[in-house]
């Protein structure tokens, strides 16, 4: 892999032998940094790599005590490509 805008891409295959799945797809577990995922990802998503970015629902009050939700990535730092 390369550096994307000097973003340090680290692959390692997921799992001792590899994920395979149902498809037979290999997905390896990729590490990126923190608070840098949705960019990798929408770099990969122009070339045809598949992603995946696992991500759940965050409500946080700001200062001025309104509730905001954000979708945070599941695994902060480390992002899935087949």
């Amino acid at each position: 892999m390369s550096i994307v805008d000097n973003t340090t891409l680290v692959i390692g295959r997921a799992g001792a032998a590899g994920e395979v799945t149902a498809s037979g797809a290999v997905w390896y577990a990729v590490q990126v940094k923190r608070f840098e995922e949705h960019r990798v990802v929408r770099y990969l998503t122009v070339k045809p790599i598949p992603t995946l970015l696992p991500s759940i629902e965050s409500r946080r009050r700001s200062p001025g005590g309104r509730a905001a939700v954000q979708l945070e990535p599941l695994f902060p730092g480390y992002l899935f490509v087949q």
